[in-house]
């Protein structure tokens, strides 16, 4: 099973993003959060599958928007020296994956991949 990958984000996530996958082999279709987000509202486009990631209240406010806008499954994925206490803070809907990693991504990116193979299970 492949997954349609779509990643809706910041200026600035997107700008980090192309930078770090710069032959676009992971994220094909970038796209600006805002922009997305008023395609759900106007019924223009939805996903089944959101993971949002934060790691500040800037992050925690897309993801509640997109949890009241869309049908989407969602995943929080709060990450950083505060991410425990970010995670207490969620009051919707969602699957919390919460990792206090700053520096190393690897239990994160494991996490993620059990995530994702259960989905595609």
């Amino acid at each position: 099973m492949g997954f349609d990958v779509t990643v809706a984000g910041t200026e600035a996530a997107t700008r980090l993003l192309k930078v770090s996958d710069s032959d676009g082999y992971y994220a094909k279709k970038l796209v600006n959060l805002d922009k997305t987000m008023e395609d759900i509202i106007e019924k223009r486009s939805d996903f089944d599958i959101c993971f949002a990631f934060m790691h500040n209240d800037a992050g925690m406010t897309y993801a509640a928007t997109m949890s009241a806008l869309s049908q989407a499954k969602l995943y929080s994925i709060v990450f950083g020296r505060h991410a425990d206490e970010l995670a207490e803070t969620i009051e919707f809907e969602s699957e919390k994956i919460v990792s206090k990693d700053v520096h190393n991504p690897l239990r994160l990116k494991n996490r993620l991949d059990k995530v994702v193979e259960g989905i595609a299970a």
